[in-house]
């Protein structure tokens, strides 16, 4: 017999809450994109879709302060994640992760880029401003 999709839906959800904080901290198939020392005491976690816009306001808006006293002064590790929630976003983290110098900040930078121009590209100009956001120079 077929599992209805509410009751895959419901699997789900049971298998997610089963799992451990050990278990979501362990790096997935993609390695992270990190800043901060790597044994400071705290570590941020961020799962973000490049065209949600509420993680959108939190890379505009609260990221920044996190960035400015706690990352750069050496007091915590922020770590972020992609999860994309549709194809658009999944192309948005593909070009974030393009970094012909091999730089975090480089990822970091594009990644805002996109956020910044999110309204554009994720609505209707995909292809036309990802090209370009990916072509700016570092």
């Amino acid at each position: 017999m077929a599992c209805s999709p509410a009751s895959r839906a419901l699997r789900l959800i049971s298998d997610a809450l089963a799992q451990g904080a050990a278990d979501v901290a362990k790096p997935q198939s993609l390695p992270d994109m990190a800043l901060g020392p790597a044994n400071a005491s705290v570590t941020i976690t961020e799962y973000a879709s490049m065209t949600c816009p509420h993680c959108a306001a939190f890379t505009e808006t609260v990221f920044p302060k996190i960035k400015s006293e706690f990352i750069d002064s050496g007091k915590i590790r922020f770590v972020f994640r992609e999860f994309p929630l549709d194809i658009k976003a999944a192309a948005g983290s593909m070009l974030a992760r393009c970094n012909r110098q091999g730089r975090r900040s480089e990822i970091f930078r594009r990644h805002r880029l996109a956020v910044q121009q999110q309204g554009e590209w994720a609505m209707k100009n995909t292809a036309e401003t990802l090209t370009r956001i990916g072509k700016r120079p570092a």
